[in-house]
C-alpha cells in the first residue's frame, strides 16, 4: 500500500515530502520525535517524563502500571496542539479539511472553489440548519410602508429579533404608531431617480417591495409608472451599487407573465415581473402573488370601497380557502424569504400557505 502512497510509512511518506523542515534524524528507532514540545517552562513532572522518553529508564521502578500510564502519556504528547498552523508546518495541504481556507491567511484564495458559488438554502426540519435562523442578523429597506400590506411587514420587521433593522422610504410622514430604535423613515419624493439612497442600498442585505396603488385611482400612464417604472428604477439602481441585495417584490394573483390580461393590472404587474428578471441586474429576485388579503389592522389610506368591502372577504374563508392569506401571514412569509432565500422564485398564495405552515410562521 505504501508503493502507492496510501499511507504516510515506508517509499510513499508524503508527509516528510512536504514537511517544510526536515527532522534531524532519519533513523527509524530515533526517539526525537517522542520528545515532549519545548516552548514554555517545563514543570518537574514534565522533566521526569521527557527524560524517560529519552530512554533513562532507570530512575523509577517500572511496573505494568507504570508502563501503561507511561504509554498513555506518550500518545497525549503526541496530539498536543503545535504552536504553528498546518500551512507553516507543510508546503500544501496534507487534507481536505486544510484544503479549506489554506491559502486565505497570508494571501488571497488563488482559485473560486466550487462550494462557495453554490446557492445554499435552509432546510426547516433538517439537522444542520433549522437553527439558522437564531444566527441571521439583517438590515433591510421596505418601500410603500405607508400601505397596508407594506406597514405590516415594518411592524413584523421591528418584533424579528433576527432583523437588526428597518428603513422605510417613502413620500409622506409615515404612521405614528410605528415607533422603534431600530426604525428609521426616510423621506423621497423622486421615485425614478434613487442617486441620494445609494449609500444606503450599499449597507442593507435585502429589499422588500411594496409600492403600488390600484388601477381604479389613478388613469393608465400614471398606474404605469408607479408599478412598473419607479419598480425597474429602483432596482436597476440597487444592482449597480449591491448585486447580491435580496428583492422581494409584491405582486399579486392575476398577474400575466404573457402580457396578455384584458386588465389593465394582469399586464402591467406581468411585465414588471419579467423586465426585473431580465434588465435589473439583480441576482436574486423573488415574486409573491398574494390573492385575497385579511387584514388585522386597517390603514387611513385605503380608498373608502375597499374598507367597506373589507368584512365581505371572510367569505372566501369558506368558498375558497385557498385564496385566503392574512396579512400577519404574508409579511413572516416575505420575511422568511428575506432572511433565508428559496429554491423558488415565484410563489402564488398556496405557496405563501405553505411556507407559513411548514415553518410554523404563525401560532
Amino acid at each position: 500500500m505504501s508503493f502507492f502512497n496510501l499511507t504516510f510509512m515506508g517509499y510513499g511518506n508524503r508527509f516528510k515530502s512536504l514537511k517544510r523542515l526536515e527532522s534531524t534524524s532519519t533513523e527509524s528507532d530515533s526517539t526525537e520525535l517522542r520528545k515532549v514540545p519545548t516552548g514554555e517552562q517545563k514543570t518537574a513532572l514534565e522533566k521526569q517524563l521527557a527524560r524517560e522518553l529519552a530512554g533513562d529508564m532507570q530512575s523509577r521502578e517500572w511496573t505494568p502500571s507504570a508502563v501503561s500510564n507511561l504509554n498513555y502519556h506518550t500518545l497525549r504528547t503526541m496530539h498536543v496542539r503545535g504552536d504553528k498552523d498546518p500551512n507553516q508546518n507543510t508546503r500544501r495541504p496534507m487534507t481536505a479539511a486544510q484544503e479549506i481556507g489554506w491559502w486565505t491567511k497570508d494571501e488571497p484564495l488563488k482559485t473560486k472553489e466550487p462550494w462557495t458559488q453554490e446557492k445554499r438554502h435552509v432546510h426547516a426540519q433538517s439537522e444542520m440548519t433549522k437553527f439558522v435562523d437564531d444566527m441571521l442578523i439583517m438590515k433591510i429597506i421596505i418601500f410603500g410602508a405607508n400601505g397596508a400590506v407594506g406597514s405590516e411587514c415594518v411592524r413584523q420587521s421591528i418584533e424579528d429579533t433576527n432583523i437588526e433593522h428597518v428603513t422605510t422610504i417613502t413620500r409622506r410622514p409615515l404612521d405614528k404608531n410605528i415607533i422603534s430604535d431600530k426604525h428609521t423613515n426616510v423621506s423621497h419624493t423622486d421615485f425614478l431617480d434613487y442617486t441620494p439612497l445609494l449609500n444606503l442600498f450599499e449597507n442593507h442585505q435585502a429589499c422588500i417591495w411594496a409600492l403600488g396603488t390600484s388601477q381604479n385611482t389613478v388613469n393608465e400612464t400614471e398606474y404605469i409608472k408607479i408599478t412598473h417604472d419607479y419598480t425597474l428604477a429602483a432596482a436597476k439602481s440597487i444592482a449597480n451599487v449591491n448585486p447580491a441585495m435580496r428583492f422581494i417584490f409584491i405582486s399579486g394573483m392575476g398577474a400575466d407573465p404573457m402580457e396578455q390580461s384584458r386588465f389593465l393590472f394582469g399586464r402591467i404587474k406581468g411585465k414588471t415581473e419579467n423586465d426585473l428578471v431580465k434588465e435589473s441586474g439583480l441576482k436574486e429576485i423573488y415574486t409573491v402573488r398574494p390573492a385575497v388579503i385579511i387584514f388585522t389592522e386597517q390603514t387611513p389610506n385605503k380608498p373608502w370601497y375597499e374598507r367597506a368591502l373589507a368584512p365581505t372577504l371572510h367569505v372566501f374563508k369558506v368558498i375558497k380557502p385557498a385564496w385566503v392569506i392574512t396579512s400577519i401571514g404574508l409579511s413572516r412569509a416575505i420575511l422568511y424569504l428575506v432572511k433565508n432565500g428559496h429554491h423558488a422564485t415565484l410563489f402564488e398564495n398556496q405557496d405563501l400557505r405553505n411556507i407559513i405552515s411548514e415553518n410554523h410562521l404563525l401560532e
